[in-house]
């Protein structure tokens, strides 16, 4: 039997007052009613969702910067701008800092003359805010980080070194305006904007963190990247860089591809002979083609290869590059793309990668990442030892096998066994801590999975090192001689039973050892 809607409802009125905030926003999901409904009950008490939601309650360090953001980043949108509304409301008895400066903004001379047309700009400048990314939500948002000390300090130059001053507030409302068109597609009101001032569009609102540029590059159609284009912005040399609280740092070409928004890099290529371009194309592809891989996006990837065909790369080296940032993402669908390319070879070095390709898949993918990428390189020829002479001595790093236990990884070590990695290899090396021997990397790992992995391949049970003798006994074993170093497997320190067997380690001093 379906209980009426108006019975869920009531419940959920009625779960207010009792469930935390952050499990009635989880609550969410259950169902677009439960969504609604939620929605609306979390905004009619806005001290209880900035307590516990984006947890003013707690001291501003104690939860980190950047935790609040979270929970704001998965709020919808008509959420957020029913809750922005609200702290404007609530301006005269309670101001932020994010009110502060829409107030600064309404203060400046503008051409509106009703209540409506005051509305409208507003709206404009929030749409323009929510495009942008904010890291310190509570910074903006909280009553208790606006104080007079912290108004000057952002606004008195000289009065910080440390700090960026808030730019004047009509400049603030000009990038508002313009980030709204642009979000909008309004590329008549772009223009004029333009024709109303020349100012700089590729630059951060240190007051409100939108980026019009950024947003062109993220959302922008054709018809705005072409007034943006027309008047050199986005084109230029300088980097979108860090400030305030926004911390997306790129250039237009990687943030463009980053959100596969192919419409700035179609019509950029497109009309690159008509546009005085200060870096070289090749940089500027480069550029997109790695923001397109950290985003995962294939298909921006091949499209933005293909245009080499025209504007040709001078070798397979940067190839080879994009190859390695696949494996550094851990996306094993752009990495099988470049492997069939078959333009370079998978054991090779550049000065970007001077550790190679499997190296690379065991130290820096991402460990849920990790098992596809390192199966696709193994079956494609990397080989399994590592790369002979890959590395002047001094930079030795470590074997494959040596990367994998280290980091106690039993199944890619497991994997790399599968293809033919010697368990018995050693790397040698001018510093001694990097040529232990396996099991002696395992004992220190205290991993039981990885010393039941290495004993399951026939490493011997004993081993002497630096003047000790180490050796590892199972723990169903009834006479365990030496000083026992550890007890691994079996249960863990909260008394959970683990799958893998027990161990002792004990260790001793080499008789005639000094």
């Amino acid at each position: 039997m379906q209980l009426p809607l108006e019975i869920f409802a009531l419940i959920l009125r009625e779960a207010v007052e009792i469930l935390p905030s952050k499990d009635l926003a989880n609550a969410r999901l259950v169902s677009r009613f439960f969504a609604d409904e939620i929605l609306v009950l979390l905004t009619k008490d806005i001290t209880r969702l900035e307590n516990d939601v984006l947890g003013f309650k707690y001291p501003p360090f104690r939860r980190g910067v950047g935790h609040d953001a979270k929970w704001w980043e998965h709020l919808p949108l008509d959420f957020k701008r029913n809750y922005l509304h609200q702290k404007l409301d609530l301006h005269t008895e309670s101001p932020c800092e994010f009110s502060y400066h829409i107030n600064e903004i309404l203060n400046v001379p503008h051409k509106r003359t009703t209540a409506e047309e005051t509305d409208i700009l507003v709206d404009k400048v929030i749409d323009a805010f929510l495009s942008a990314t904010i890291s310190n939500v509570r910074e903006l948002f909280d009553p208790k980080r606006l104080y007079p000390d912290k108004i000057k300090h952002y606004t008195q130059p000289g009065w910080s070194m440390m700090s960026q001053i808030w730019e004047p507030a009509e400049e603030t409302l000009r990038l508002g305006l313009a980030t709204s068109a642009i979000i909008r597609g309004d590329a008549v009101e772009l223009e004029l904007l333009h024709s109303q001032g020349d100012f700089e569009l590729n630059t951060w609102s240190t007051r409100l963190c939108f980026h019009p540029v950024g947003a062109a590059a993220r959302r922008g159609n054709e018809h705005i990247i072409k007034v943006l284009t027309d008047h050199s912005w986005g084109l230029n040399e300088r980097h979108i860089i860090s400030a305030g609280r926004n911390y997306e740092s790129a250039n237009a070409a990687s943030i463009a591809a980053r959100h596969g928004n192919l419409e700035p890099m179609k019509y950029w290529l497109k009309n690159m002979n008509d546009y005085q371009i200060p870096e070289s194309v090749h940089s500027f592809l480069k550029r997109a083609i790695r923001g397109a891989i950290e985003a995962d996006n294939i298909d921006y990837v091949i499209y933005l290869l293909g245009v080499r065909d025209s504007i040709p790369l001078e070798n397979p080296r940067p190839l080879f590059d994009f190859f390695i940032d696949a494996i550094k993402a851990g996306h094993p669908t752009i990495v099988k793309y470049f492997l069939d390319l078959k333009c370079f070879d998978i054991n090779t070095h550049t000065s970007y990668c001077q550790k190679g390709s499997l190296l690379t898949a065991l130290q820096d993918t991402p460990l849920n990442k990790r098992l596809p990428v390192l199966n696709l390189l193994l079956e494609n020829g990397a080989l399994p030892n590592g790369i002979p002479g890959g590395f002047p001595i001094s930079q030795t790093l470590s074997s494959p096998l040596q990367a994998a236990i280290k980091r106690g990884d039993a199944e890619s070590a497991a994997l790399l066994v599968k293809f033919g990695a010697n368990i018995y290899a050693t790397v040698t090396s001018l510093s001694p801590s990097k040529s232990k021997p396996l099991l002696l990397r395992a004992i220190q790992q205290k991993s039981a999975p990885m010393i039941e992995f290495l004993l399951a391949q026939g490493i011997a049970r004993e081993l002497d090192w630096k003047r000790k003798r180490y050796t590892v006994y199972d723990g169903t074993q009834q006479k365990v001689q030496g000083n026992v170093l550890m007890r691994l497997g079996g249960t863990d320190e909260l008394g959970n039973t683990e799958s893998h067997k027990v161990y002792y380690v004990t260790v001793e001093r080499i008789p005639g050892s000094k």
